[in-house]
């Protein structure tokens, strides 16, 4: 099985850890460290391409995927979520398609249109003086 995406990312910035931290405690407190220290955009990419297979990913399988804990891996969701990248679904997360990613992004900063995006549905929106 192929070590987690953050292991690799990790190895290949710092070739004194080894692929997989647990074989050494103190390497392990090493890699936490730096870990924490990584920038948000590295985890929302990190976390992104681990999605990018398309398919729908539980949080288990996407921090067994990335090797990152819901404290890394949570408000990177987020953010990836705000910016109409990812859909989340009850305990599953995927990426979204090109096409759906502009339609999202249109539909959230467009608030002349006649219709929104309220829960994965396009709603029509109620005119002034309309009951």
């Amino acid at each position: 099985m192929e070590p987690p995406i953050l292991e690799k990312v990790m190895a290949d910035r710092h070739t004194d850890l080894p692929l997989h931290p647990s074989e050494n405690r103190q390497n392990l407190r090493k890699m936490t460290a730096i870990m924490y220290s990584v920038k948000d955009e590295e985890v929302d990419w990190l976390v992104y391409c681990a999605l990018a297979g398309g398919d729908l990913l539980s949080r288990d399988e996407l921090s067994s995927r990335t090797g990152l804990d819901s404290s890394l891996m949570e408000p990177s969701l987020d953010r990836l979520s705000k910016a109409h990248l990812v859909e989340r679904s009850g305990g599953s997360v995927r990426i979204l398609a090109l096409p759906e990613i502009m339609m999202r992004y249109h539909l959230a900063s467009s608030e002349d249109l006649p219709y929104y995006l309220e829960d994965n549905v396009i709603r029509l929106r109620k005119r002034q003086g309309s009951t």
